[in-house]
């Protein structure tokens, strides 16, 4: 198997990867711009978008430790199957979602959906040092940021446009959810990579446990979480307040909203 970023496998993990920044991200702004939407005040509407926030981020909080657990116990390949598949489940209930209108729903979509993303992380990441020489690593990782970064912009400006479009038939969009959660899927099978020599047998609690204390005694490595933490903790705080600030006090519309995003 060739263990370079040109090689089909590590580019169909970028597919993989991509679709479901994408995904993620057009549901969070269309969730987030029918908030606004529906809520006649912008103190609502404030707390509405806060809400939507939080539950794009807190499954990554609760989740991320077992789904660390989940890559070492488990072939990590198949992790990420099984992970594609469950996303075409969370897209067509986002589809139903969108049809009935219920922002509450709406809601509890989005979290479910950033569960599966949650417990896709750790794989897609871990994966790499099976798929790539180590000399490759640092450029896979940066691959798979751009990725992700890239869909994450695209999701965002196409979740105002698709707003706009099809404000009157949202469930549209939970179609082309739907269509991009199957692609994602069906890349994730052309995924490849040699199985590591053995498979960790540590408990989860346990393990994580020991994760953190190791982490902990680790100052470069601890101080790099913390940095990221803080990396993404701006992100989320500006793009929560660009869809108030646009809506209140700009006074523009949707697809706007989406390119400031």
């Amino acid at each position: 198997m060739r263990k370079t970023c040109a090689s089909g496998s590590f580019k169909a993990l970028l597919a993989a990867q991509f679709v479901g920044a994408v995904t993620d991200s057009l549901l969070k702004v269309v969730v987030s711009l029918y908030a606004i939407q529906i809520l006649a005040s912008s103190e609502a509407a404030t707390r509405a978008v806060s809400i939507v926030g939080i539950l794009y981020i807190l499954p990554f909080m609760i989740f991320s430790p077992f789904a660390g657990y989940l890559a070492d116990r488990f072939y990590k390949r198949t992790v990420i199957i099984v992970m594609g598949m469950v996303k075409i489940v969370f897209a067509v209930v986002a589809s139903w979602a969108l049809w009935t209108g219920n922002i509450w729903f709406l809601g509890g979509t989005l979290f479910l959906s950033m569960v599966d993303s949650a417990l896709f992380s750790p794989a897609k990441f871990g994966i790499l040092p099976e798929m790539l020489h180590e000399e490759e690593l640092s450029k896979g990782n940066g691959y798979i940021q751009l990725c992700t970064f890239v869909g994450i912009i695209l999701g965002t400006a196409a979740g105002g446009i698709l707003f706009k479009m099809y404000s009157n038939h949202l469930y549209y969009i939970g179609f082309l959810m739907c269509l991009l959660a199957v692609a994602g899927f069906g890349a994730s099978f052309a995924i490849r990579s040699e199985r590591p020599e053995s498979i960790k047998e540590r408990g989860f609690l346990s393990g994580t446990w020991g994760a953190l204390t190791g982490i902990r005694k680790d100052t470069g490595l601890f101080l790099t979480m913390i940095a990221l933490a803080f990396f993404n903790f701006l992100g989320a705080a500006f793009q929560m307040n660009i869809l108030i600030y646009g809506a209140h006090i700009l006074s523009v519309g949707q697809v706007q909203i989406s390119i400031l995003l």
